[in-house]
């Protein structure tokens, strides 16, 4: 990921042929502009979130074609997407009845059966980040428009202001949706160049934001269920059913690295533990890593059914792992004397995985991991061997280089030769 417009991200997207978001993710897209719309401390004004609640709900409904007044749907132009445009001709679409982006949707989906074409179309019909900049409506300006936050600025202003100011910021906020990953089995996105790697509450408030568009792009679509098909246009019903029916029976992982990029960002965090909460009945399994158990909250492993500890970096935090998990004193000795790394013969890295499981007894256990030298060179991540491997990848195809590494390298490691 670049922060480019060629990696843009609507969060505002919505399954194909809504008009308004589903539940869970009108409640995700609140926490990012929760996020945008708080203070370089992390403050929210007052009512700010109210009336953040308040515009999601207006804005879709504006840019709707079916409300029955007050609405404003985005006209049709052909020249924005040449691909939409193509696909039109190519089904024989007579053009004057495309007199709107959800028109083009609808004609795509629902008589053509082109959904990939109808969910480039979408991108156009739905709000952006810019639009929510002149949304004011009636109702807004009533319940808000005298309301003013302790810089005297009006609570409506301040919240254009800043959601203007990321949009500058971050151009990948400020387009439509520029790829689609929906049919992939495995994705992985790298947001190191999207992040802010300083520290503070700018960087923290950059990388909470971060954070939050990649879970939208990743995983929106894991929270489906067959009984929530009544927030999905009955249009699109079947369409809808099949999908549902193959998501929700699989087994989805989530997970996120470098975790520690989320602190002090509660919007961020509080999204996270009720992913946890909400995602068992989703068959989803939400995984977080992170080099300090201090990177999680208490709520974290409330409500997590493992815990993973590949070493602690001091015996003050030993002692805080022990106090967190409140581990045996088997585990114990085995924190303090056994979390030593990968091992030198190349036998692989142990580590401790305290487990909750139904019967109600504590499960610790003392494993190895065992890679092979393919797979460590793969995803070993210390300084020494990525700058080798990144070395070879430039001069040869990468599993190629990773043949040679094994070969040359069997422990999976370069860094003690």
């Amino acid at each position: 990921m670049e922060m480019t417009p060629d990696c843009a991200i609507n969060m505002m997207g919505t399954p194909l042929g809504n008009r308004m978001p589903l539940p869970l993710d009108a409640n995700a897209l609140k926490n990012a502009l929760c996020i945008i719309a708080s203070s370089e401390n992390g403050t929210l004004p007052d009512h700010m979130a109210d009336m953040i609640g308040d515009i999601i709900t207006g804005i879709y409904k504006k840019y709707s074609d079916k409300e029955p007044r007050d609405a404003s749907p985005k006209k049709y132009s052909p020249s924005v997407n040449k691909e939409v445009h193509e696909a039109l001709i190519r089904h024989g679409v007579d053009l004057s009845r495309c007199q709107y982006w959800w028109d083009v949707v609808d004609i795509l989906a629902l008589e053509k059966h082109d959904y990939y074409m109808a969910s480039v179309a979408q991108r156009y019909a739905v709000p952006q980040f810019r639009d929510l900049i002149s949304f004011n409506s009636e109702s807004i300006q009533r319940l808000y428009g005298a309301v003013k936050t302790s810089t005297q600025v009006t609570l409506i202003d301040t919240f254009n202001l800043r959601i203007q100011a990321a949009i500058n910021e971050y151009p990948i906020l400020a387009h439509p949706t520029a790829f689609d990953i929906h049919d992939a089995k495995i994705a992985i996105l790298d947001i190191k160049n999207i992040c802010n790697a300083s520290v503070g509450p700018i960087a923290q408030k950059q990388n909470g934001l971060m954070y939050m568009l990649s879970r939208f792009v990743l995983s929106s679509e894991f929270y489906r269920k067959s009984e929530e098909i009544r927030f999905f246009n009955p249009d699109y019903k079947d369409h809808h059913m099949e999908s549902i029916a193959r998501i929700e029976s699989m087994i989805k992982i989530m997970e996120y690295d470098e975790f520690h990029r989320t602190k002090g960002v509660e919007f961020v965090r509080n999204q996270i533990v009720k992913d946890f909460r909400e995602g068992r009945k989703y068959n989803i399994m939400n995984m977080l890593a992170s080099q300090s158990i201090n990177d999680f909250d208490d709520d974290m492993f409330t409500f997590s059914s493992g815990t993973w500890i590949m070493g602690c970096d001091d015996n003050e935090e030993r002692e805080e792992v022990c106090r967190r998990l409140n581990l045996s004193s088997a585990a114990k000795y085995k924190l303090y004397n056994s979390l030593n790394g990968p091992s030198a013969d190349g036998s692989g890295a142990p580590f401790l995985v305290c487990l909750k499981v139904r019967d109600g007894y504590p499960h610790e256990h003392f494993l190895k991991n065992t890679p092979g030298p393919l797979m460590a060179w793969a995803f070993s991540t210390t300084a020494e061997d990525t700058s080798l491997r990144d070395m070879l990848y430039r001069r040869m195809p990468q599993e190629d280089a990773r043949i040679v590494l094994a070969k040359r390298f069997p422990r999976g490691s370069a860094k003690k030769e």
